[in-house]
């Protein structure tokens, strides 16, 4: 019998909440059982529950290779990563009875797909937690952990514009002058941390989005995703394979990467599309600051990933950066 099929019978209460989150993977751990955490975006769930590797209770994995301890929290590149149920697969194959494994997953339409459904690793769970957005009392508290004097009436427009999602609570608390909803679905930085939000939301059922607190009455409870999904703003199609070769709108041109361009494409496509020169710095030469290094050699980098891309195309973006665009 799918161990999938009989959670769905066993337990059909949603469950959200930071410490409950906490509190749920501790028990996985007491009870030596794997577990499914399913989320969203911008929730935090993988902050949450890198907590617990903080303070050497479970060993935390984001990529191939790793090494299992007695608890593991393991979370990939679910929505880019053509090889992550792969990957998945291997980790469950190399575990022992004594180990246990929560995995993290931020895309909801993963969990019915085809490809996980026949996996080895969907059979190995026996527990699943739906963590979900923050209710409107969380969603205040956040708000007032960065801005303490704010007015009612601007956190309860946090509130609605934001839908109880915490990384766009946090951006909308910090930048005290513009909340107007138009000129925030049109500001660059919100496209950014929006794109991952949105593109989930357009492969996620309903049924899901509303496990999550995401979905009610027939619309998004953000009121800026529900504007941004509704313009189809913002949005790319690009894989990377194991074997670094590119996918673009699902076709292979047999360009193969260097690590180092992989480690770049891998950061604009989890970003948004967008990259900062800090961040190829940091990528390239193990450090945040580029003025330290060579602005013409972050460029020459720059450009010859360009060049390996056939669809679409990297703009420089003065003063912040480089961005994916269509060719």
């Amino acid at each position: 019998m799918s161990v999938l099929w009989y959670i769905d019978l066993m337990i059909e209460k949603n469950r959200h909440g930071r410490d409950g989150l906490l509190e749920w993977i501790r028990s996985c751990k007491e009870r030596q059982i794997n577990g499914l955490v399913v989320t969203f975006p911008g929730l935090g769930a993988t902050y949450v529950a890198k907590k617990m590797s903080d303070v050497g209770e479970a060993t935390f994995l984001t990529g191939s290779g790793g090494e299992l301890g007695e608890s593991n929290i393991i979370y990939l590149d679910w929505v880019n990563n053509l090889e992550s149920i792969a990957v998945l697969d291997k980790y469950f194959l190399a575990s022992r009875s004594d180990q246990n494994i929560v995995v993290v997953v931020d895309d909801p339409y993963l969990i019915d797909s085809e490809s996980f459904k026949n996996s080895y690793a969907s059979k190995r769970f026996y527990d699943q937690y739906w963590f979900g957005v923050m209710d409107k009392m969380e969603t205040y508290e956040l708000i007032e952990s960065f801005v303490e004097s704010l007015p009612e009436k601007a956190k309860e427009l946090i509130w609605e514009i934001s839908g109880g999602i915490p990384q766009i609570t946090k951006h909308l608390a910090l930048r005290t002058k513009v909340r107007d909803i138009d000129k925030l679905s049109e500001d660059f930085a919100v496209q950014v941390i929006c794109q991952p939000m949105i593109k989930v939301i357009n492969r996620a059922s309903k049924q899901s989005l509303e496990k999550l607190g995401l979905y009610i009455d027939g619309k998004i409870t953000s009121s800026l995703l529900n504007k941004l999904v509704g313009q189809e703003s913002f949005v790319f199609d690009i894989k990377i394979r194991s074997d670094l070769l590119v996918l673009e709108d699902g076709e292979n041109y047999k360009e193969r990467l260097s690590r180092l361009e992989r480690d770049v494409l891998g950061k604009m496509i989890n970003n948004g599309g967008f990259i900062t020169k800090d961040q190829v710095a940091e990528i390239k030469w193990g450090s945040a600051e580029f003025s330290n290094f060579s602005d013409q050699a972050i460029n020459k980098t720059m450009r010859r990933l360009d060049k390996r891309l056939h669809k679409y195309k990297i703009v420089t973006k003065w003063k912040t950066g480089y961005m994916l665009s269509a060719r």
